[in-house]
């Protein structure tokens, strides 16, 4: 390898980065990850000794899969490139290896190729329950990423009869069909033979074909993977077939037949949605979630993280094999969205005017009109896309008809709240279209009270939690399209006071419900609440044996082995009980607040959210002090000074 070339590629791939970044929006770090990570692959693949391992674990619809499909085009590797969606499920075609997949495949061993396997979140060695699953598809997965080459295959050596006894049956048709054959001649010398009345026809005799190939492309392409030949595909279909049957012959003698394909030049992507990392992607259904909130949460994500999800489906020996290049995709932030939303408008609005000469242009309140429908941000990108479809693609003809009927070239866009439509400037005349604003639609036809119990229970779990941490929530709203409510708190490290804190907080809403409207009005809407009160407090007496036991209580079910506790039922009083102790603190804090209770909740039904420093001045005003704090930090606290006070004493 020669410096001129080596400079070459890296130019090229600086190139590919700006092209990439071009296409996607919010992933800079993540293409640059991905560029320093392939460098060698690309610029030096002979020193390779096993294969590149890059993993990309992220959200639904951040762009994993169709990263790599326009990295795999940019770097001219289409031919080369593989791509297989990992499962436990039985393939319709049959496929159950990763070898058979690329014996078949146009990726030879020892050459540069691009494996992707994607969906890796359906695929497990390990069940729910932590007990090993045995006999699964694509199990020599883990040989290939160990160090690119698989174990001995007896399959090749099969792969190889089924060739020559294929060749065997159809040569002995061939002689059979040769000499019932007679007199083979040119046939253009039959035609010109004159046949005399009464005299009897000749036979019609056939012409012999004289073939430049063969055997075919099917054939010479496997000929060359199974016996690991140089020579090029078109020379092996010019074989004739002694000679493909003596060379086969040959093979069985010699014991590398058997050996495992060797791929130590692959570049490898595992890419995979892993949810249980992203703690707030339960909330799919949710478009009020703030977007850079998710994001910053998101950031918080490391290798730590990716690995202890990754715990619950391999195991550690398999996850070893995976590598430590994870490359984690953060959620995108509204101004991420708000430029895929003006990119794809842009693209939209340059089609027709390279098509149709038309100049069109989109006002700010489409745009607006797109994100507040269309964003979710545990979706990812997907649902803004189709939003701009129903909003604007579908609705853009309606005006160009007219536009196109009055030789008009400019249409200017915008939305229109009060008539709910697609406004369109057109040569000074008007034209409107109604467009479907589902989430709009949805938060208008809300309840009013229902709005008054959700900014009562909105403003409860706020105000305890800033009473209990100090800390005003990330985010307070208390009209959303579909889960009425919700604040957004910080990550906690849970020690056992702050576990306490934490079950109160999340109780404070039921809690300002009964505070308010009495015991008999509290409403269903807590049921949530409950069950995230319950699990926190079954693992602080189960798991983190913070009261009354010291074991892990385990259930007997679930357990994979004997070993353990299994006392849950003793364990059942103690929960209950912790759950009532927090509940009652919860009421007392909202009791001794009642005045910023009530202007918390009046500002919630007026304004239907509340900022973080909105709701710091609310406090102040009745003498409370709190701060805010990013969403990227974690709260934690006193160890410092309680180890100093201890080193002191000592």
């Amino acid at each position: 390898m020669d410096a001129k070339t080596i400079r070459k590629r890296k130019k090229e791939l600086k190139r590919v980065s700006k092209t990439l970044k071009k296409k996607f929006i919010g992933i800079d770090i993540i293409i640059d990850q991905i560029i320093e990570n392939i460098t060698v692959w690309y610029v030096t693949p002979e020193i390779l000794t096993r294969p590149v391992i890059i993993n990309l674990w992220g959200l639904t619809g951040v762009g994993k899969t169709d990263l790599v499909r326009t990295l795999v085009k940019e770097l001219n590797f289409v031919d080369n490139f593989v791509e297989v969606q990992l499962s436990n499920k039985n393939d319709v075609h049959g496929r159950n290896s990763v070898e058979g997949i690329l014996g078949c495949s146009s990726i030879e061993a020892q050459k540069p190729g691009i494996l992707l396997f994607d969906e890796m979140q359906r695929f497990r060695t390990i069940d729910d329950k932590g007990h090993e699953i045995l006999n699964y598809k694509f199990s020599d997965v883990w040989v290939l990423l160990s160090d690119g080459k698989f174990a001995n295959s007896y399959n090749r050596k099969e792969a190889l009869l089924d060739i020559l006894f294929s060749s065997l049956y159809w040569n002995q048709i061939a002689k059979e069909d040769a000499e019932a054959e007679i007199d083979i001649v040119d046939e253009k010398n039959i035609s010109e033979t004159p046949v005399t009345e009464g005299e009897t026809p000749k036979p019609k005799k056939k012409k012999k074909i004289i073939r430049k190939y063969h055997q075919s492309y099917w054939n010479a392409t496997q000929i060359k993977k199974l016996l690991k030949l140089e020579e090029d595909v078109k020379s092996i279909m010019e074989w004739s077939n002694d000679k493909k049957e003596t060379i086969i012959y040959d093979a069985f003698d010699d014991n590398t037949v058997t050996e495992g394909e060797m791929y130590s030049k692959l570049l490898i992507f595992i890419s995979g949605n892993l949810d249980e990392a992203y703690t707030m992607a339960s909330s799919t259904e949710d478009a009020d979630i703030d977007a850079d909130i998710f994001h910053e949460f998101s950031l918080k994500i490391d290798l730590i993280k990716i690995k202890e999800v990754l715990k619950k489906r391999f195991k550690p020996e398999q996850i070893s094999r995976l590598g430590n290049t994870h490359i984690i995709y953060p959620s995108l932030s509204k101004s991420n969205y708000i430029q895929i939303i003006k990119n794809s408008l842009k693209a939209l609005v340059n089609l027709i005017y390279n098509n149709n000469k038309i100049k069109i242009t989109i006002d700010e309140s489409v745009v607006d009109f797109i994100y507040r429908n269309g964003v979710f941000p545990a979706q990812g990108v997907r649902p803004v896309l189709s939003t701009i479809v129903s909003v604007v693609e579908n609705t853009l003809p309606f005006f160009l008809l007219y536009t196109i009927e009055k030789n008009i070239k400019v249409i200017d866009i915008s939305y229109s709240n009060t008539s709910k439509s697609l406004v369109a400037n057109i040569g000074g005349v008007t034209k409107k279209h109604k467009i479907n604003g589902v989430i709009d639609k949805i938060k208008t036809d809300i309840n009013k009270e229902w709005q008054v119990i959700t900014a009562i229970h909105e403003a409860g779990h706020a105000i305890v939690y800033a009473l209990l941490f100090g800390l005003a929530p990330t985010q307070i709203k208390s009209k959303t399209a579909f889960s009425g409510g919700f604040v957004a708190h910080h990550d906690i490290i849970p020690t056992k006071e702050r576990l306490l804190d934490k079950l109160v907080s999340i109780l404070g809403g039921q809690s300002a419900e009964e505070v308010v409207f009495g015991d008999k009005m509290k409403s269903h809407g807590c049921s949530a609440d409950i069950y995230q009160a319950t699990t926190l407090a079954s693992h602080f007496v189960r798991d983190y044996a913070m009261d009354g036991y010291q074991s892990q209580i385990l259930n007997s079910n679930c357990a994979p082995d004997n070993n353990g506790n299994f006392n849950i039922d003793a364990t059942n009083n103690i929960i209950e009980e912790i759950l009532k102790t927090q509940k009652e603190r919860a009421v007392g804090l909202l009791e001794g607040n009642l005045q910023l209770l009530k202007e918390v909740a009046s500002v919630l039904l007026t304004s239907e959210t509340l900022s973080p420093e909105t709701f710091k001045k609310i406090l102040a005003k009745h003498n409370i002090k709190i701060r805010i704090l990013s969403m990227k930090k974690k709260v934690i606290k006193g160890y410092a000074r309680k180890f100093n006070e201890w080193k002191n004493k000592i």
